[in-house]
């Protein structure tokens, strides 16, 4: 049996794809920092918005993402997002992930 320094970093998104992290508080800066430092998500195709800018801004400094509040742009170009809100937000998340067409083939999480 291995140990885990002996274990392959299997990516958990394919060549090419891109993760959105949505909610830049606590537990989406926790994945993102956990993803990024285990080697599963490159650091430059992982990005992350929040309704708050001084949150973005923090978040942005802190993990070295793009963290913006006005992420509906970005929504199209991820193939998985990971929705870290309180649960009180989640409708208004929704409707931009529905508003901005996040595509047919992505994953939300």
């Amino acid at each position: 049996m291995s140990n885990s320094s002996e274990l392959k970093r299997v990516p958990v998104i394919g060549e090419g794809m891109t993760l959105g992290v949505i909610g830049a508080g606590v537990m989406g800066q926790t994945l993102i920092r956990g993803m990024i430092a285990s080697g599963v998500v490159p650091k430059d195709r992982i990005w992350a918005g929040d309704k708050h800018a001084g949150a973005s801004a923090k978040a942005a400094e802190a993990q070295g993402v793009p963290v913006e509040t006005d992420f509906h742009l970005r929504v199209s170009t991820a193939d998985i997002i990971l929705i870290c809100v309180k649960p009180g937000d989640a409708p208004g998340v929704l409707a931009t992930l529905r508003n901005a067409e996040f595509g047919f083939f992505g994953v939300v999480v």
